[in-house]
């Protein structure tokens, strides 16, 4: 800054134009102004952002706090855990495989069914 003002006061006392150094002042003010916006405007985009972070922080808590147990009926898990059990059991992936394949034929034969108007 001192750089500065000591290049002005040369330029004013070796005759260049006023101008030049009005010039120099009035952007020196405007920038001065620019930067002032440019703080404060990040200042409350940061506050924002920390306030958007409490309030997911804030879900999050809620949602971990969710017993997933209490959902589920016993008999459910049970069958699940049976499941798990007999994972290597060929009989088990075919009757997977029926299921799927009945759901899969019975929703495309129900939606290409014709139409009886009457």
């Amino acid at each position: 800054m001192k750089y500065l003002i000591t290049i002005l006061a040369c330029l004013m006392l070796a005759g260049c134009g006023e101008e030049f150094a009005a010039g120099v002042g009035t952007g020196m003010v405007a920038m001065t102004q620019m930067s002032e916006d440019a703080q404060t405007r990040f200042i409350e985009t940061v506050n924002a952002l920390d306030a958007e972070t409490a309030r997911l922080n804030a879900e999050i808590r809620a949602v971990k706090d969710i017993d997933v147990d209490s959902f589920i009926k016993p008999e459910t898990r049970a069958a699940i855990d049976s499941l798990k059990e007999r994972g290597n059991d060929p009989i088990t992936w075919v009757a997977l495989a029926s299921v799927l394949g009945n759901a899969f034929f019975g929703g495309q034969s129900f939606a290409n069914r014709k139409k009886v108007s009457g």
